[in-house]
C-alpha cells in the first residue's frame, strides 16, 4: 500500500510542480520565439517601438522616409500614387498595419541601421 501515488502524496505534489514549471517555461519561449523566413527574423511594429525606444508616428517617419527596412506580408503597400493614397499612406497605423497586409522588420538590418549610426562619445580628457 506504500507504493500508491495519490493526489495528497509528495511525489505527485512534486511531479504536478515540475509539470507547471516546465509549461511556464514552454510559454516564455513561444511568446519570445519568432520563426524566420529564409534565415532571417522579422519582428513586428510594436516590437521594433520597443528596441528602438520610438513612438509609432515615429516608426511611421522612418518607414515614410526610408530610415529603416521593412517588407510587408499581404495587401497593398507601394508609394503613394496620389495626394489622397499619400494622405492615407501618412494616416496608417504606425505600429506596422498595412491595407490589408502586415508589416515586418528584418532584425539583422535594423541591427545594422544602428551600428551604421552609432556616434561613439568623446573622451572627456
Amino acid at each position: 500500500m506504500e507504493d500508491l501515488i495519490t493526489k495528497e502524496s509528495a511525489e505527485f505534489k512534486e511531479l504536478i510542480g515540475q509539470l507547471r514549471a516546465a509549461h511556464r517555461s514552454v510559454m516564455a519561449v513561444r511568446e519570445r520565439h519568432r520563426p524566420t523566413i529564409a534565415d532571417e527574423r522579422y519582428l513586428k511594429g510594436e516590437e521594433v517601438m520597443e528596441y528602438l525606444h520610438i513612438s509609432p508616428r515615429t516608426l511611421q517617419t522612418f518607414r515614410d522616409n526610408r530610415l529603416i527596412p521593412f517588407t510587408t506580408i499581404g495587401g497593398n503597400r507601394g508609394l503613394p500614387s496620389s495626394p489622397t493614397e499619400a494622405r492615407s499612406h501618412r494616416e496608417s497605423d504606425g505600429a506596422g498595419k498595412a491595407k490589408g497586409g502586415k508589416i515586418l522588420y528584418p532584425e539583422r538590418e535594423l541591427q545594422k541601421v544602428l551600428i551604421d549610426n552609432y556616434i561613439p562619445t568623446e573622451p572627456l580628457f
